[in-house]
């Protein structure tokens, strides 16, 4: 599909139901939608569902390869829209390893003989992915974390990554693991 069909298609695709995304910030949303604020907000399910469609209408109009494309490639803006916060554990994974243990993973390891680092997040915790929940959004989404992981890696190390989803909450697991081979 070339660019100017795709975005005369939006609004077929559920692509205007954007405008609710305007409806809140998006620290309320990840707090929100993490359990963090005590208060529920009806914008949460609201962005939720209508998210979930946009994914079920791309995913009827788009084939796999290009869905899995434009997912890795969201999650990649979206690690680069927080690279101070990689920036700032640059050479230094173990410390940034360290430091995600205490936000969303339980374990990890590396091995620096492979370069390979397996990341498992802290079961019961969810999608990452504020605008996913895991009984309505479609499993693709783990593309997102995909480009994430990859930009965020290429900034924590200065060099490009391979990631590998090997368990993930939206594909049924009880926490999202990840694989990420450091390429040379």
């Amino acid at each position: 599909m070339k660019r100017k069909e795709f975005i005369k298609s939006g609004c077929t695709l559920g692509i205007c139901s954007c405008t609710g995304f305007s409806f809140i910030t998006s620290s309320d949303l990840i707090a929100k939608s993490n359990g963090l604020s005590e208060e529920k907000d009806w914008r949460i399910g609201f962005i939720q569902r209508r998210f979930a469609k946009l994914l079920d209408n791309m995913n009827t109009a788009l084939d796999e390869q290009s869905m899995s494309k434009i997912f890795e490639e969201v999650g990649r803006f979206c690690a680069a829209e927080n690279s101070k916060e990689f920036e700032k554990f640059k050479n230094n994974l173990e410390g940034f390893l360290e430091e995600s243990k205490k936000i969303w993973t339980d374990n990890f390891e590396y091995d620096k003989d492979t370069q390979t680092i397996h990341l498992y997040g802290k079961k019961g915790l969810g999608c990452g992915c504020p605008f996913a929940d895991k009984a309505i959004t479609p499993a693709v989404l783990c593309n997102c974390s995909i480009g994430f992981a990859k930009e965020q890696f290429k900034i924590l190390l200065g060099k490009p990554v391979d990631v590998a989803v090997e368990e993930s909450v939206l594909r049924g697991g009880e926490r999202c693991t990840f694989e990420i081979r450091v390429k040379e």
